[in-house]
């Protein structure tokens, strides 16, 4: 679902919590819930790692309804954030609480981090919960100015510690006050925007990053933190004949490693391709 790396270290969120890898092995971290949960995402920003948790419902002693009526009735909570200061050895709860009401039961929910600020995202309803304490506290932006509607974040991405992008059904939307403030950016795209990721090559590490993201069933490109925008046939990086006479469709694009691949589906067969630098 969710990994990153901290101080060398591999964390993995998946939907029956959050893992390490030491030394070789997956480590099962202990969360402060007693439910089984699921784990997602995980952000890193400076020594900190944070996680959005909630409980997994298709996991436990009754069915997936007998294990939601207790949620549904406010009888036990449902999501959580979570941080670390020690690389998962504890954790300490910092849910907003101003955001419980709001986000209710089992919510559709990203975080995003820079330096000291922390932003929870409501995927759905574009609400933002803001903290510049690394979740001590929390401030409620009202209104967020990101479109509520469902589906309409499905990526985030922090291009510097105040400049924050999401994309999603309702395009792009940026702020430029570390999240105080957002606006719709960009709306020349008419489908969804899916991927969003901010690349430098290490061939090129002294100049500004570009971004790259999913649009429909192309790859598009901007060299201006996100004014104009580019397409990009992937398929004529290749040399294989096919690709380049029905190019395949794009369906995930991800950066690791100074290294960007963007993964294709063709009929029945995928292909991996790598951005050349």
């Amino acid at each position: 679902r969710s990994v990153r790396i901290h101080q060398s270290t591999l964390f993995a969120g998946t939907n029956r919590g959050i893992y390490r890898l030491n030394a070789g092995t997956w480590e099962h971290l202990q969360l402060p819930v007693d439910d089984i949960v699921s784990v997602d995402p995980v952000v890193v920003s400076e020594d900190h790692i944070y996680i959005a948790v909630s409980v997994n419902i298709l996991e436990g002693d009754g069915t997936p309804q007998e294990n939601f009526m207790p949620l549904w009735r406010g009888e036990k909570l449902s999501w959580w954030v979570f941080r670390s200061a020690d690389g998962g050895d504890s954790w300490t709860d910092i849910t907003p609480i101003e955001a419980r009401d709001l986000l209710r039961v089992l919510p559709q929910i990203t975080l995003l981090a820079s330096e000291k600020v922390l932003l929870v995202i409501g995927k759905d309803n574009g609400m933002v919960v803001r903290s510049t304490d690394r979740g001590d506290t929390w401030t409620y932006i009202e209104p967020s100015g990101i479109t509520p509607m469902q589906f309409s974040v499905s990526s985030t991405l922090m291009l510097n510690p105040n400049t924050f992008y999401t994309a999603g059904g309702t395009g792009i939307h940026r702020s430029t006050d570390g999240g105080q403030t957002w606006h719709r950016f960009n709306t020349r795209f008419e489908s969804c925007v899916d991927a969003l990721v901010s690349f430098v090559a290490r061939s090129a590490s002294n100049k500004s990053p570009a971004l790259y993201a999913r649009v429909g069933p192309n790859l598009v490109k901007s060299m201006d933190e996100g004014r104009s925008w580019d397409a990009v046939n992937v398929a004529l990086e290749t040399d294989r004949p096919s690709y380049k006479e029905n190019p395949p469709l794009i369906v995930q694009v991800v950066e690791a490693d100074s290294v960007l691949y963007a993964k294709g589906i063709r009929g029945n067969s995928t292909a991996i391709f790598r951005l050349s630098t």
